[in-house]
């Protein structure tokens, strides 16, 4: 599945300031366009990663969010709430520079027959807001 960019209501790509919190949702779907019942869902884990370095922020890799760590399930949709300490400045830079983030999200589920596993990415920019120390 190819990475997507996060965007506002105005269509334009997500980027928040360092230290916000934000939520992110995901719906998933089966090979035929089916919405996947979250009550299927087996597991749910989120890896967060700098785009550049590839390296893991604030611990969250292959973290279990299936309601808990910041993760909700409601009407097959996942809530996944990012705070403060998920978007910080990984690479570090001046004032205003933007570096990027990804999301992943992976759901292993069963379809009635067998266990399906159904991975999205989704990217976003973190702002510098502060000069490094």
């Amino acid at each position: 599945m190819p990475l997507r960019v996060l965007r506002t209501d105005e269509g334009q790509a997500f980027v928040c300031d360092e230290g916000e919190s934000f939520n992110v949702e995901a719906s998933f779907y089966d090979a035929s366009g089916t919405l996947i019942d979250l009550a299927t869902v087996t597991t749910l884990e989120a890896t967060l990663y700098n785009r550049t370095t590839d390296a893991a922020i604030n611990s969250r890799l292959d973290q279990d969010v299936k309601n808990t760590n910041g993760g909700t399930i409601s009407s097959s949709v996942l809530t996944l709430r990012l705070d403060a300490l998920d978007n910080v400045i990984v690479v570090s830079g001046s004032t205003g520079d933007v570096e990027y983030h990804v999301i992943k999200i992976t759901a292993t589920y069963s379809d009635g027959t067998t266990t399906r596993t159904k991975i999205t990415e989704k990217e976003f920019g973190v702002r510098q807001i502060a000069a490094p120390a």
